[in-house]
C-alpha cells in the first residue's frame, strides 16, 4: 500500500512526490499526459534556467523523481474509491493508498479557430504574465472580454505598443 498516490505528473505533482519521498513516504505518481507545459515550445521564466523546452523541463523533473525511487506511471485514472484508505483505479491497474493528492492542473478554455491548436507554443499563448516577454516589441493580438482581458492587456502594454484587441 502506498502512503500517497499523486494524480498528475506535471511540475506540481512531481514536486509534491519529491518532497513526500524525502520525508520518507512511499509515493506513486500517475499521469495520463504532461498537460499544457508539454506544448510550450520554450520556457524562459523558470528560476535558474535561461531557456528550456517544456517537455525537457518535465522530463528533468521526472528523472529527478525516479532517481529517488519514485514510480511515475503513464496511465489514466478512471476511478477513486474509499475503502480503509483509497483505491485508485486506472485504465491498466488498481492501487491502494492511504491518501490521494490531485495535481492535474486545469484545462484552459480555447476558441474554435482553425489552426489555433497547431500554433500553441509557437505564437499562441494563454498567459500574458508568463509569456508576454517572449513577444516584446512585436505586434500582439489579444482575444477576450471583461476584467480579465483588461488585466492581461495592461500586462502586455509593458512589452509592446502594437496591440490589437479582439472582443465581442
Amino acid at each position: 500500500m502506498f502512503d500517497c498516490v499523486i494524480i498528475g505528473s506535471g511540475p506540481c505533482g512531481i514536486s509534491a512526490a519529491i518532497y513526500l519521498k524525502r520525508f520518507g513516504f512511499n509515493v506513486l505518481v500517475i499521469g495520463k499526459d504532461y498537460g499544457t507545459l508539454s506544448v510550450n515550445t520554450l520556457i524562459e521564466n523558470y528560476y535558474g534556467v535561461e531557456s528550456i523546452h517544456g517537455i525537457d523541463l518535465i522530463q528533468k523533473g521526472i528523472d529527478q523523481a525516479k532517481k529517488l525511487g519514485i514510480s511515475v506511471l503513464t496511465e489514466e485514472v478512471v476511478k477513486i474509491e474509499m475503502n480503509d484508505g483509497f483505491l485508485v483505479g486506472t485504465n491498466k491497474n488498481e492501487y491502494n493508498c492511504k491518501s490521494v493528492l490531485i495535481a492535474t492542473g486545469m484545462k484552459r478554455s480555447s476558441l474554435n479557430i482553425k489552426g489555433l491548436k497547431e500554433l500553441e507554443g509557437s505564437g499562441v499563448s494563454y498567459c500574458a504574465v508568463c509569456d508576454g516577454f517572449l513577444y516584446r516589441k512585436k505586434r500582439i493580438g489579444i482575444i477576450g472580454s471583461g476584467d480579465f482581458m483588461k488585466s492581461e492587456l495592461e500586462v502586455l502594454r509593458r512589452f509592446s505598443n502594437d496591440l490589437v484587441v479582439f472582443t465581442n
